[in-house]
């Protein structure tokens, strides 16, 4: 939502804005719009507490996603008001004369952030600082209490976390809100007992403590701008024509990538033949800034960004390796001095390094990236991660640049290593489980986790220890440098991180709880000195084809020569070959209360490779944010959003939807699954001739993980008779729309849709099948998301589920009686029974007769319908106990 005023040609204007006098004092004078800590927090140019800052919210912040005060969020207030967000109208603005009377919710996402955190203690709070009744305690801490040095709770000092960061406590950031959006992902600790202040109900002395650790922080921040100052004359001319910036995390500290950047700058610094460009080593945009890393030698020097702005005023040429987690960030801090500085230089390339891809911004923040750049780039140190799907997803070049391999890890020999498990300090819900198990079955093994140590301090423990768990990434330095090292590392398989040369290494494990489970016995396993070496030489080996460093220079060398992997202008060739010369194909979805997965399926949306697509959305009268989620996305091809005037259902809202696709194929859209990029190129080059094509789907749950527990239908392909296909079909539904694609001449015939057909994409099926027929690819095409909530799941379990299926089997034989042979109304009446007999009397059948009966009943003759209703009536003593009838067929052929 921070950049929705970009992907909108033109909002209404708000009336207030007439008078922008008006909606300015309304603002200033609000009790939701916090001055002082809205300049702190953001630095907006130009501006002081005291004056310009309403005026920079009313019109520039609340589009940025700037919040006014911790006490409001601008992205949560649109989201939950969408007229709000697609009118374009200030949210502050908009609650303060309409959404307060009108009892519209506050939205703080910071309240929620530390009630989900679990690491506040209300009634610890309540009692430590003796808060007047009725006083909410987190409300008090977000409001009040930090500021005054005040502890969130026992375990959490507020001072201590300051004293530790001190870069936070001169941003003027909440110490417990920072731990949690960032502290924690950084690795950042909270302090040790004998660290910690206790609680001081007095205010003065966590103020006192809190002025002190400012008057230093601003101190160390002096001292290291005036060095930077001084540096910058010797080692750089201010007549430098060309210059390559890498930009690292505003934070003295290895996360966030710095490593693998620096080293990225070091071997580009060696290919300046190449370039012919000075390279240099500057932070992200920030009020924080240091001189050097203290935790290793990055080989640079480290500047500000906004030193490069007023150093080098002369620059013919520019380029920008931004972090991909920092792109957000680099845009919003930009200065005006930075900007300009930016639209003089002639030629300006930003590379986004994308070594997580978990990371990446959206695609409306690149987009607005490339605002400021001539040229814009991704490169990619895992090779999954340079694909065309991503390639088309953001659009932009792509290169593939490897992990470096560069530092030396010190080795010694089995023998020689001692009887050491380090770990990394990652988060894992099961790590403490994970090592529990370990120290149980090896008490002699000593455990020590990896944290604040420098990086050749790291490298010297590492070369002594003998295992290594990581448990992030998997692929990342503790791994990689526990295999030079050679340690055996244990992980888990990451899909988003690995490659196939490492799935089925005995200590990837697929699972965190395949982990738990067996890595005590693998390290006894391995422990042997045999199978230990064994092991050992395997994984060096995998490492050395994997990250082989003339590769990893090569490819940095092809870079700075402009030969991508793959090129932009190559995918704009061919997505103009296939716009021209391929068919329309309607992207088709229905939307009921979607908000947990429905930015997942769009994003998948936004990666189809196919280009001539139109989208088609109609939602069922949602009361959660799917709207505001749909009006929010910045979609790549034409959209349709519509809403329908009351509740329709599942089979309503796709007719709805429907009525409004023009292209020439329809492919049918479910909000919660996830598409594979080549999906709609894999089903039309296998239609021909057919109304309706198959794919392959893999079943996900909830978390995205593969749904080992359910078995996908099987696509009969061996017989495609129209008999088969429609005996099949009878029976149960082998086939599921959101892996389907069909004729859109075929679909207008058959609309609009039986609200009795219970599932839309049975009832396509049947028909198509009795029309020009259906056919199947064992490609996969789309992920299938099974959870306890959607439809398909949900409907099975609903009362009178078979009933509904007689009213499906009578509208079969209502709609297609012509068209049916004498054999399949034979299938469609033995069929009517069965479901007639499972209503009635299902819970009578013998155990061995219900599970024969439920898979075996599209087999079923009269004869044997005939023996299941005499073992019934037997049971029953031949009558029927609500009626007193003999019980019969009420369905015969």
């Amino acid at each position: 939502m921070a950049f929705t005023d970009f992907l909108r040609r033109c909002v209404r204007t708000f009336g207030l804005r007439k008078d922008a006098m008006t909606g300015e004092q309304a603002i200033r004078t609000s009790p939701l719009f916090d001055h002082a800590w809205y300049v702190r927090h953001y630095e907006p140019d130009g501006l002081d507490a005291d004056t310009g800052a309403a005026a920079h919210y009313l019109n520039v912040g609340w589009k940025l996603g700037y919040d006014p005060s911790p006490q409001f969020s601008t992205q949560e207030y649109l989201r939950a008001n969408r007229s709000v967000a697609k009118d374009g109208a200030n949210p502050l603005l908009h609650y303060e004369l309409f959404g307060r009377s009108e009892g519209r919710k506050l939205y703080t996402k910071y309240y929620g952030l530390i009630v989900e955190s679990g690491l506040f203690d209300r009634e610890w709070y309540e009692r430590s600082y003796a808060l007047p009744k009725g006083i909410d305690a987190i409300r008090h801490y977000l409001d009040t209490g930090a500021d005054l040095g005040y502890a969130p709770s026992a375990e959490f000092s507020s001072i201590a976390y300051l004293a530790s960061n001190l870069g936070v406590l001169r941003k003027g950031r909440n110490p417990l809100l920072h731990y949690i959006q960032h502290g924690q992902k950084e690795g950042r600790k909270i302090p040790e007992e004998k660290y910690r202040l206790p609680p001081h109900p007095s205010e003065h002395l966590g103020q006192r403590e809190k002025e002190k650790l400012r008057a230093l922080a601003q101190q160390q921040a002096e001292e290291a701008r005036d060095l930077q100052d001084r540096r910058i004359v010797q080692e750089y001319s201010r007549s430098t024509k060309k210059l390559i910036v890498f930009l690292v995390p505003p934070v003295d500290a290895t996360s966030g990538g710095s490593m693998p950047l620096c080293s990225f700058a070091r071997v580009t610094r060696e290919l300046s033949d190449i370039h012919g460009s000075q390279v240099i080593v500057a932070t992200v945009p920030s009020i924080n800034t240091f001189a050097d890393y203290a935790m290793f030698d990055a080989g640079f020097d480290i500047y500000r960004f906004e030193q490069l702005s007023e150093y080098f005023t002369d620059l013919d040429e520019l380029q920008i390796h931004i972090p991909e987690q920092f792109c957000r960030s680099f845009l919003i801090r930009l200065s005006a001095q930075s900007v300009v500085w930016l639209e003089r230089i002639p030629v300006r390339r930003a590379n986004i390094f994308n070594q997580n891809i978990q990371l990446l911004p959206t695609v409306v923040v690149i987009d607005y990236l490339k605002r400021f750049f001539t040229e814009t780039i991704m490169t990619a140190v895992h090779r999954q991660h340079c694909s065309r799907q991503l390639r088309s997803s953001y659009d932009v070049s792509l290169h593939f640049l490897s992990i470096d391999n560069l530092v030396k890890c010190p080795q010694r020999p089995p023998n020689e290593k001692e009887p050491l498990l380090l770990y990394s300090f990652d988060r894992n819900p099961y790590k403490d489980a994970i090592l529990d198990s370990i120290r149980e079955k090896h008490p002699d093994l000593e455990l020590r986790e990896i944290e604040n140590l420098k990086y050749e301090d790291y490298l010297d423990v590492l070369s002594r220890a003998k295992w290594m768990i990581a448990f992030r990434e998997g692929i990342d330095g503790y791994f990689l440098e526990s295999v030079r090292s050679g340690a055996i590392p244990f992980t888990t398989y990451k899909l988003d991180f690995f490659d196939d040369r490492f799935d089925g290494l005995p200590t990837v494990y697929r699972t965190s709880t395949d982990m738990l489970e067996k890595i005590a016995d693998d390290i006894a396993r391995y422990d042997a000195p045999d199978a230990f070496s064994a092991l050992s030489k395997r994984l060096i080996e995998i490492d050395s084809v994997a990250y082989d460093n003339d590769e990893y220079r090569e490819n940095i060398r092809q870079f700075y020569l402009g030969n991508y992997t793959l090129p932009i202008e190559e995918a704009h060739a061919l997505q103009k070959r296939n716009f021209e010369e391929r068919p329309l194909i309607s992207v088709v979805m229905a939307t009921y209360n979607g908000e947990r997965f429905l930015e997942g399926q769009l994003a998948s949306l936004s990666r189809l490779t196919y280009e001539n697509i139109e989208i088609v959305i109609s939602d069922d009268g949602s009361t959660d944010d799917t709207m505001a989620i749909l009006w929010a996305f910045p979609f790549k091809h034409p959209v349709t959003i519509v809403t329908n005037s009351g509740t329709h259902g599942l089979v309503g809202n796709y007719n709805n939807a429907m009525s409004l696709a023009k292209g020439e194929y329809w492919a049918l859209c479910d909000q919660d699954d996830i598409w594979c990029a080549n999906k709609l190129e894999t089903l039309l080059a296998r239609i021909e001739g057919y109304d309706l094509v198959q794919g392959k789907l893999r079943a996900i749950d909830s978390d995205g993980r593969r749904h080992e527990s359910i078995v996908m239908r099987r696509a009969y392909e061996a017989d495609r008779s129209k008999q088969y296909h429609f005996a099949q079909f009878i029976f149960e539904n082998p086939s599921l729309g959101c892996a389907a694609l069909v004729r859109a001449d075929f679909m207008r015939e058959i609309l609009p849709i039986p609200e009795d057909a219970m599932f839309h994409d049975w009832w396509i099926t049947l028909n198509a099948i009795k029309r020009n027929g259906i056919c199947y690819t064992d490609k996969e095409v789309a992920q299938y998301r099974q959870y306890g909530e959607n439809t398909s799941h949900t409907f099975f379990h609903t009362p009178g589920y078979n009933q509904r299926l007689l009213r499906l089997n009578s509208l079969i034989m209502e709609r297609l009686g012509d068209k049916l042979t004498e054999q399949e109304r034979a299938l469609l009446h033995i069929n009517r029974n069965w479901y007639w007999l499972f209503e009635r009397f299902s819970s009578l059948m013998p155990q061995q007769v219900r599970p024969y009966f439920r898979s075996n009943r599209h087999a079923l003759t009269d004869g044997a319908l005939a023996s299941i209703q005499n073992t019934i009536t037997q049971a029953l003593k031949g009558e029927d106990s609500d009626t007193g009838d003999k019980v019969t067929f009420p369905f015969t052929t």
